[in-house]
């Protein structure tokens, strides 16, 4: 898929069953109100096996990312239950889509899925 490496110190471990809150901020202070961001983990063994994916125009009780601090380019990524999360390594790509449809992607980490530590 083409994945850049990621750096030792954005590899993070999350047990199976904790909930998972991670912040991310845009590069600059882009105000993101207006923008559609996806948060995908996608496995770093094969580049395809979807983790989660996270639409914040689509939240649910379970999974979203808020959104009171986008104006100034801040975002969280809550997942509250992840005992069905598998096993493995997976990137997390982060898309931002503006209003006038530019889509932009970063591989920001990745995140190690442990039964236990």
């Amino acid at each position: 898929m083409g994945y850049e490496a990621i750096p030792k110190e954005k590899i993070f471990d999350q047990k199976i069953g904790n909930s998972f809150v991670w912040s991310f901020g845009y590069l600059t202070s882009l105000d993101l109100t207006d923008y559609s961001i996806r948060i995908e983990g996608i496995s770093k063994l094969d580049g395809n096996t979807e983790l989660f994916s996270v639409d914040s125009g689509t939240p649910t009780d379970n999974e979203y990312i808020t959104t009171d601090l986008l104006a100034q380019g801040k975002f969280s990524l809550v997942i509250k239950n992840t005992s069905n999360f598998t096993e493995g390594d997976y990137y997390f790509d982060v898309s931002y889509t503006s209003p006038e449809g530019i889509k932009e992607s970063k591989n920001v980490m990745v995140l190690r899925v442990r039964k236990s530590f």
